[in-house]
């Protein structure tokens, strides 16, 4: 496995019950991991990746794969890091434009999390930023 991957945090653990019922969608995980970001002042957005339709044809927008949340964070002597959260849901798995998308990340020597709730990228972030 190459070196920026074994360091690609994967915090895949369930995000409530393990019988599937109730659980939360993915844009709610990602509506409150993104709360949780901005409560706590990262500098971070929702990157969208799609087609849109409009009068003049199509438009493509985004890089396929890309993660759902991604920001820069700081260590306070001015050296930004770039970070990328792909939120699942309960079953949800990566895709292959996924798991490239994040390994070039780290190779780039950025953050990239898998998470299914704010728990996990809390900790996450904990484990990588000082």
């Amino acid at each position: 496995m190459h070196e920026g991957a074994k360091r690609m945090v994967m915090a895949d653990r369930k995000a409530t019950s393990t019988s599937g019922r109730n659980s939360p969608s993915e844009s709610r995980i990602l509506s409150q991991i993104l709360a949780n970001l901005h409560a706590r002042h990262f500098f971070c957005w929702r990157a969208n990746t799609g087609v849109a339709r409009t009068q003049s044809g199509v438009v493509r927008f985004g890089i396929p794969g890309a993660a759902d949340i991604q920001g820069i964070v700081g260590d306070g002597a001015h050296r930004g890091r770039f970070f990328g959260i792909e939120v699942k849901a309960e079953h949800g798995q990566l895709s292959p434009q996924q798991v490239s998308w994040g390994q070039r990340v780290v190779r780039a020597g950025g953050i990239y999390i898998v998470a299914k709730s704010w728990p996990e990228v809390e900790a996450a972030l904990e484990s990588v930023i000082p």
